[in-house]
């Protein structure tokens, strides 16, 4: 039991003689989520219990490769965060922050594990058309954008909602792929009747005052215009479709609408 005792007492005489050292959970990062190659901070929080200023400095280390070295001076009481710039690559990392004496003597040491992400991959190239491929079929797969910007950006502020909201986003992101092939094909179809239309002619006669005559079929001229209004209306909810930045923002108005519709419906008095 002596032994012991002994031996207890030596491993923490350097503690006990400067009374320096990290608290709990001391070392954290100044991004909660980070991709390989992103520049970020590593910090450390140290503090100073005993009667006497301590010099000396914190080495943080990355498994067993320093990343860094910070001088601190810590007066009696007073506790200092220092941080140095860490370019991490992606997997798991153990990262150590070391106290030194100026002489080199470890006086305590902590760790904290972290992930890192790997990078998005570019997508792949596209793949080549074949010969035999139609121009309309060619042109039945829309483009539509991805949603991953966005939920990256919620991520940054809020890791929970980030995770809460990926499955919607998985949802609304199929949703957006086949609304835009049906938007697509029916544009295709709206273009082609548009053009077997004949536009109306109209045709005014010189120094006359009367007002101008349709010299094609009424008809002909009412299927035109109503094409044409077809056309820009699927260009307009198509371009809504696969762009994320603006489809996004728009169904949130319009859930937020209906919520409120529904509300006043329900506070609605009835008589």
């Amino acid at each position: 039991m002596k032994k012991a005792l002994v031996l207890a007492t030596l491993l923490l005489s350097p503690a006990l003689a400067f009374g320096a050292g990290f608290a709990n959970q001391s070392i954290f990062l100044s991004r909660a989520n980070v991709t390989e190659g992103d520049t970020v901070r590593i910090h450390a929080t140290v503090s100073n219990d005993a009667t006497s200023t301590f010099v000396g400095n914190v080495v943080l280390q990355d498994g067993s490769a320093k990343i860094g070295s910070v001088a601190v001076t810590l007066a009696a009481g007073a506790a200092q965060t220092v941080s140095v710039s860490w370019t991490p690559t992606a997997g798991s990392h153990t990262l150590t922050a070391q106290l030194e004496t100026n002489s080199g003597a470890v006086i305590q040491q902590t760790s904290a594990a972290f992930s890192i992400a790997e990078k998005p991959k570019p997508p792949p190239p596209p793949a080549p058309v074949s010969q035999t491929t139609s121009p309309a079929s060619q042109s039945n797969t829309a483009a539509v954008g991805s949603s991953q910007q966005i939920q990256q950006d919620i991520a940054q502020y809020s890791p929970q909602a980030a995770q809460v909201s990926k499955p919607v986003f998985s949802v609304l992101d199929g949703f957006r792929s086949t609304a835009a092939d049906f938007i697509n094909s029916q544009l295709e179809n709206a273009k082609k009747n548009l053009a077997n239309t004949p536009a109306p002619n109209i045709s005014v006669s010189a120094g006359s005052s009367t007002v101008p005559s349709i010299q094609t079929n009424p008809a002909g001229g009412f299927w035109y215009v109503l094409w044409t209004i077809y056309v820009y209306a699927l260009t307009l909810l198509g371009f809504v479709i696969n762009n994320a930045a603006v489809f996004y923002p728009v169904a949130v108005i319009i859930f937020f609408y209906i919520l409120w519709k529904i509300f006043k419906r329900i506070r609605r008095p009835s008589y």
